[in-house]
């Protein structure tokens, strides 16, 4: 990402978090923490580390099985590199929709 950490935290949280039904400001940043979003999805916070990563489950709706996500970012130089990982993909009841800034 063309960003420093803080700023590729910043926009990862907003893209994901910030249109949720948890509403704007609101933070579901803490372990065993449920998360909703208005398009249907939702999951558990796994784990949480600000500027380093965040593991949650993620439901594409209320009858699919649960996929692990797992987001890491790391410095380099002035940038930031995004590692993503999702996990029982093939246990998944619905095709997975990536997490998407909406606007």
């Amino acid at each position: 990402m063309p960003f420093p950490i803080d700023k590729a935290w910043q926009l990862l949280n907003h893209s994901c978090w910030g249109r949720g039904s948890l509403g704007r400001g609101r933070e579901a940043r803490h372990q065993g923490e449920p998360w909703h979003s208005v398009d249907g999805t939702y999951g558990v916070v796994r784990s949480y580390h600000p500027m380093e990563q965040m593991r949650l489950t993620w439901h594409a709706d209320e009858h699919a099985a649960a996929t692990l996500v797992d987001l890491r970012l790391t410095p380099e130089g002035s940038d930031t590199r995004l590692d993503l990982r999702h996990e029982h993909l093939n246990d998944a009841a619905a095709q997975p929709r990536a997490c998407r800034n909406t606007g």
